[in-house]
């Protein structure tokens, strides 16, 4: 038997911390995971970036739109200490 602890956050609550932080006009959750309504997205958070997670961020910055990134965003919430490290889980609802 195990016990986990999850943070679960809705997928607005989400695109408005990384509106917020980052300025990413475009960021839509569900676009970017190409998700759909009634769905739930599970990411390990720890706020480490690898280059290539800060080459996706840099392509945001400037003004891309870069599909399976919310883990990276997630990550770098995370980095900035906005959020903490843990499991989370993105619910989508409209």
């Amino acid at each position: 038997m195990k016990k986990q602890i999850v943070i679960k956050m809705d997928y607005a609550e989400l695109e408005k911390l990384v509106k917020e932080k980052f300025g990413f006009k475009k960021y839509c959750f569900a676009a970017v995971e190409e998700c759909g309504n009634d769905s739930s997205h599970e990411f390990t958070v720890d706020g480490e970036l690898d280059e290539f997670d800060k080459e996706d961020l840099k392509k945001w910055e400037d003004g891309e739109f870069v599909k399976y990134t919310n883990g990276i965003l997630l990550n770098a919430l995370c980095f900035h200490e906005i959020i903490e490290p843990g499991d989370y889980v993105i619910e989508v609802f409209w």
